[in-house]
């Protein structure tokens, strides 16, 4: 994976569409799509994070959760750590409310 650049947006946006293929449709680094009423019947578009965030947000993920494991003998279910599941939902939050990703 090359290096980001200040050209490299944190996240960028699919818009929605039909299929899971993205010819014809278009990029855009703000999300312009959820609250149009025109694309409502469309669905949400899709969120991509650029490669390096969600790799240092999965990797601050798994340090939580070992370190919660160490600390409760391994009962680390209860603070999401149970899963991948878990594990994506949290780091999912964080870059959603701007914890993880900047511009």
């Amino acid at each position: 994976m090359s290096e980001p650049t200040e050209r490299d947006h944190a996240r960028i946006w699919l818009e929605p569409g039909e299929g899971s293929g993205y010819e014809g449709r278009l990029w855009c680094r703000d999300d312009v799509w959820t609250n149009n009423p025109d694309y409502v019947e469309e669905g949400p578009p899709t969120e991509y994070v650029r490669a390096d965030i969600m790799d240092a947000a999965v990797a601050a993920e798994r340090e939580r959760c070992a370190k919660i494991a160490e600390t409760t003998g391994g009962h680390y279910r209860r603070f999401n750590c149970g899963d991948a599941a878990d594990a994506a939902n949290e780091i999912k939050i964080k870059i959603r409310s701007g914890e993880l990703a900047s511009d």
